[in-house]
């Protein structure tokens, strides 16, 4: 997955996820993350030179799920993306950038030691709070912060829509004031 964002230089800017197992076979690791850039969002161009690996205390096989946007308050950009550190597990690691191509890492925005991983991050703020949306193992789910910079609770029943790949890897947009949440729908029981 990844996440489509106008710029602040009035261009499109697409970050992606890149898989390569033959990558991962070298030790770069198989997953990174990768831009493009488009004057119109049709026709877009590549930047390998803006592709970036795992930190060293990531995991080079799980680094993906780029979500960026441009936060007013710090006039720079962030990107979460999920990845995990040990001893930690599953992390949604936070990076900011003054350009979206060169991206310093500030270190784990949500670390709840509680799974694998935490794919597909959305962050968005509703009413008082931040709410921090992820998912795992065919589950979407959230947790809560009165500041974007955490730190962030999960309520009680943090699970969105049941269990069992009813609703998964969901993602949010605003659109005329109001938020959608969109995602995989499971059509088949995969425990069977």
């Amino acid at each position: 997955t990844g996440s489509v964002l106008k710029g602040q230089d009035g261009r499109y800017h697409c970050f992606y996820t890149g898989h390569n197992d033959v990558m991962g076979q070298k030790g770069f690791g198989k997953e990174c993350i990768m831009h493009a850039v488009s004057p119109d969002k049709e026709h877009w161009e590549k930047v390998p030179s803006d592709t970036f690996f795992p930190e060293e205390n990531f995991a080079i096989d799980d680094f993906r799920d780029p979500f960026v946007f441009w936060n007013a308050e710090e006039k720079c950009y962030w990107m979460l993306l999920s990845t995990r550190e040990d001893p930690l597990g599953g992390i949604i690691a936070r990076y900011t950038s003054d350009d979206l191509r060169k991206w310093n890492l500030c270190g784990p925005l949500y670390a709840p030691q509680s799974h694998y991983m935490l794919e597909c991050p959305d962050l968005f703020r509703f009413g008082n709070y931040y709410y921090l949306f992820y998912s795992w193992n065919c589950v979407t789910y959230y947790a809560i912060s009165e500041s974007i910079y955490g730190p962030f609770v999960e309520p009680e029943n943090n699970v969105l829509d049941g269990t069992g790949f009813v609703f998964y890897a969901a993602k949010t947009a605003q659109l005329n004031g109001k938020r959608y949440l969109c995602g995989w729908v499971g059509r088949t029981d995969l425990r069977d």
